[in-house]
C-alpha cells in the first residue's frame, strides 16, 4: 500500500498500490477487505498504476491519481469513482493531467460547490 483515504463516517478505507490500476476497499470495522477491488483501468496499459487518492467530504466521490510507469512522459489521469455505495462503486472517466501525478486532494469549500466539483 501507497497512500489511504478514509470516509468520513470511517468505515471504508481506500488504498493504492502504486504497483497497479486496483484500488482496495477495506471495511475498517472488521479490518478486512470485505468489498472486491475497485479496477480502475480496464482499457488502458499495465504500466498504469494508481498513486494519490483522496475523497470529497461528504465521502461520495474517491479521486484516484494514476502515473504511466512504462513511460514517464505519458500524460497522467485522474479517475474519479462514485463511492456512495461501497459494495458498486462506478468508475467515471478520467480526467487527462500532466505526467506523473504524485499528489491529489479535494479542497473542502469547492467539493461542496454545487456548481461544480473540483478536484485539485
Amino acid at each position: 500500500p501507497q497512500y489511504i483515504a478514509i470516509k468520513p463516517n470511517n468505515k471504508v478505507a481506500y488504498i493504492s498500490t502504486p504497483s497497479n490500476s486496483v484500488i482496495y476497499q477495506v471495511n475498517l470495522n472488521k479490518r478486512r477487505p470485505v468489498f472486491p477491488p475497485i479496477s480502475l483501468t480496464p482499457n488502458l496499459p499495465d504500466s498504469y498504476g494508481s498513486e494519490d487518492v483522496a475523497i470529497t467530504p461528504n465521502g461520495s466521490t474517491l479521486y484516484v491519481s494514476l502515473s504511466n510507469s512504462g513511460d514517464p512522459t505519458a500524460p497522467g489521469l485522474v479517475i474519479p469513482v462514485d463511492v456512495k455505495d461501497s459494495k458498486a462503486p462506478v468508475v467515471k472517466a478520467p480526467i487527462i493531467v500532466g505526467a506523473s501525478p504524485l499528489g491529489i486532494t479535494v479542497a473542502p469549500k469547492l467539493a461542496a460547490s454545487k456548481k461544480k466539483k473540483t478536484c485539485l
